[in-house]
C-alpha cells in the first residue's frame, strides 16, 4: 500500500486475536504493510496478565484507555490508569502487568517496515 493511502478501520468490527501472552488479545489497527510511520495496536488485557521485560527497536507509546496497568522500567514501576500515557524510547527495556482488566493503545514509531529499509 502506498505511504500516502488513507486507511480506515473500525476496531468495533474487528475480532480480537490472542497473543502469545496469556490474558492479552489484540486488534492490529495499523500494520507495517499499511504505514511506514507507525504501527498501532489496540490491546485488551485481563487482570494478572504480564508482558515480560523486552526491548523494541522503535519508540513505543502506550495510551491507557481503561483499567489499571503497572509499567516496569529502569528499576521502577508506575501504575497507569485511563487517560495516562507512557513513552518508551527505542531500545529501552520495559514490561507491563495488568492490575485491573482494561484496554490500552500501543503506537510503535517508526513502523517496523521503516526499520527494515
Amino acid at each position: 500500500m502506498p505511504d500516502d493511502a488513507v486507511v480506515i478501520k473500525r476496531s468495533s468490527q474487528m475480532a480480537p486475536s490472542e497473543t502469545r501472552r496469556e490474558g492479552l488479545s489484540e486488534r492490529l489497527l495499523l500494520s507495517a504493510a499499511e504505514s511506514m510511520y507507525q504501527n498501532v495496536v489496540l490491546f485488551d488485557a485481563r487482570e494478572g496478565m504480564e508482558v515480560e521485560y523486552h526491548a523494541v527497536p522503535t519508540g513505543e507509546s502506550l495510551f491507557i484507555l481503561s483499567g489499571l496497568h503497572e509499567a516496569n522500567f529502569d528499576g521502577r514501576s508506575e501504575t497507569l490508569a485511563g487517560g495516562d500515557i507512557i513513552y518508551f524510547p527505542p531500545g529501552s527495556r520495559h514490561g507491563m502487568k495488568c492490575v485491573e482488566s482494561g484496554r490500552y493503545l500501543a503506537v510503535f514509531a517508526p513502523s517496523k517496515a521503516a526499520l527494515e529499509e
